[in-house]
């Protein structure tokens, strides 16, 4: 299970929370988010992974699942996928990750989905992507009490950091950073009002 799932999100998500999970690779946190909240709205855009999410997440009733990629516009992009069957992937590559395959996705914008129950948070954990799944949610940041985003080193040296706090910021009073393990988070809470 990944550290965040254990550590950050049952400290600030709670039972009535309807939370939008971008990057549920094959549903560790699936499971954890499915049991902290009312509803989980999971994307995963790799076939394999997806079929696994679907699988592990079959006994959890409050969980819907999307095979589809988030980001900024709608089309399709070329997904990297790594060598081993961690579930890794990503449209960028990430600093680390051994590279071997790529599989054509569907690709939409977050603000393009309706849902049922209107949510109140936000995972994303794209591998490199948070940028372009956070500006293709504009419209929906504002509504959320609390945004989880996974930053990355990129293979080109760059880094998703500042540029996720940045965008965080345009949303949101209260905006950091946190390390869980070897992974860096950036959180935000208390929506501005626009």
């Amino acid at each position: 299970m990944e550290p965040a799932a254990r550590e950050i999100f049952p400290k600030l998500i709670g039972p009535e929370d309807v939370i939008v999970e971008v990057g549920a690779r094959m549903g560790d946190g699936t499971r954890v988010l499915a049991n902290l909240g009312k509803q989980v709205y999971a994307f995963e855009p790799v076939r394999e992974s997806f079929l696994l999410l679907k699988l592990f997440t079959r006994g959890n009733k409050n969980v819907r699942r999307y095979n589809i990629a988030l980001g900024s516009s709608k089309g399709e992009a070329l997904l990297q996928k790594d060598r081993s069957f961690s579930g890794v992937s990503s449209i960028n590559k990430v600093t680390g990750v051994r590279y071997a395959q790529k599989e054509k996705v569907a690709v939409t914008r977050l603000d393009s989905v309706r849902f049922e129950f209107p949510p109140t948070s936000l995972v994303v954990d794209c591998e490199g992507s948070e940028l372009p799944v956070l500006k293709g949610a504009e419209r929906l940041l504002p509504n959320l009490k609390i945004v989880f985003v996974e930053t990355h080193s990129m293979d080109d040296g760059s880094d998703t950091t500042s540029d996720v706090i940045s965008e965080l910021g345009r949303f949101f009073l209260e905006v950091w950073t946190q390390y869980v393990g070897l992974e860096r988070w950036g959180i935000a809470s208390k929506p501005k009002v626009l």
